[in-house]
């Protein structure tokens, strides 16, 4: 018969998570990010500086659902030892989304 008081392993607790990186908060985190960087950042140079999980998702989303505004400037990069190109983008913050006006009539 196995009594449970008698057992010897001991389940480790983990820590608890951190809280849910909302993608608001993501969003305030890159525009501050970006505004600190006028001359554009790359997707890689985002994601190295405020880790929101995916960094292109994070710039899709704020600019089609939260009203962001980016300009795209491409620029060449070199690579393989400096043999080949290819196309990057810088993404430049033009504006963060209009807050709502307070209506002066509703009070």
């Amino acid at each position: 018969m196995h009594h449970p008081e008698q057992s010897s392993t001991q389940v480790p607790v983990q820590p608890s998570a951190p809280p849910f990186d909302r993608r608001e908060a993501q969003a305030v985190r890159a525009a501050d990010y970006m505004e600190q960087h006028p001359e554009g950042v790359t997707v890689p140079q985002l994601q190295n500086a405020i880790d929101p999980g995916s960094a292109s998702k994070l710039l899709s989303v704020m600019e089609k659902d939260m009203g962001y505004r980016f300009k795209r400037v491409p620029f060449i990069e070199l690579c393989v030892g400096g043999s080949k190109q290819r196309v990057r983008r810088r993404y430049i913050l033009l504006s963060r989304p209009a807050k709502p006006q307070p209506d002066l009539f509703d009070q």
